[in-house]
């Protein structure tokens, strides 16, 4: 009796471990799905913005910059959920990738806006490196002391040629690094000098 049970067992233990796995994977599938839903979708509603501020005036102004405002939120509750460390992700390479050249696309339409519209929006870059302690206690001043800015994020880590060539455009090569509408501040730095110079982007 015992003999019997006992392949009985393996084989239970067998099916769940591989009810475990496809499970995983179904879930891991349907999240990079989603995210690469996503991205479709703010990039979309970025490419609207974009269109209408070349064609607006200052009546929509308002509009266009809380639509563009919606947009950064949702791109910063992406990075969010994220673990510490990329590596640790079950996010591709390729949807990290995508997220992070958003950001800078994002950053080209707020631009336009803030021209368009003779307003700024206080953009604020923010180049971390992912799972670097530094990275973190940079993010914890940003959280801190950037309320009212539009913070992109746009880690270095992750590979991106585009990111690597807005960082050179400002001559940041140190990083974390934050990048404001006047200044470029490199770790280490304080939250009061951080408050500064984001505020100086209020006025």
């Amino acid at each position: 009796m015992r003999s019997r049970l006992i392949p009985a067992v393996l084989l239970s233990a067998l099916v769940i471990y591989l009810i475990g796995i496809y499970t995983g994977w179904y879930i891991t599938n349907n999240q990079m799905r989603g995210a690469d839903a996503k991205i479709q979708e703010i990039e979309g509603k970025l490419n609207d913005i974009r269109e209408w501020t070349t064609a607006s005036d200052q009546r929509t102004c308002p509009i266009l910059e809380s639509q563009f405002q919606n947009q950064v939120k949702e791109l910063s509750l992406f990075w969010s959920a994220l673990p510490p460390k990329i590596e640790t992700s079950d996010v591709s390479d390729e949807t990290l990738r995508s997220y992070v050249e958003l950001e800078v696309e994002a950053y080209f339409v707020g631009e336009s806006l803030e021209q368009q519209c003779g307003r700024k929006l206080n953009l604020v870059l923010y180049f971390p490196k992912r799972g670097d302690a530094n990275s973190v206690e940079a993010g914890r001043l940003i959280d801190k002391s950037g309320k009212g800015a539009m913070i992109l994020t746009m880690p270095v880590d992750v590979n991106s040629t585009v990111v690597s060539a807005l960082a050179k455009s400002f001559n940041i090569t140190n990083f974390p690094a934050v990048r404001t509408c006047t200044k470029t501040l490199t770790w280490p730095f304080t939250e009061d000098e951080l408050s500064i110079a984001i505020s100086e982007c209020n006025s």
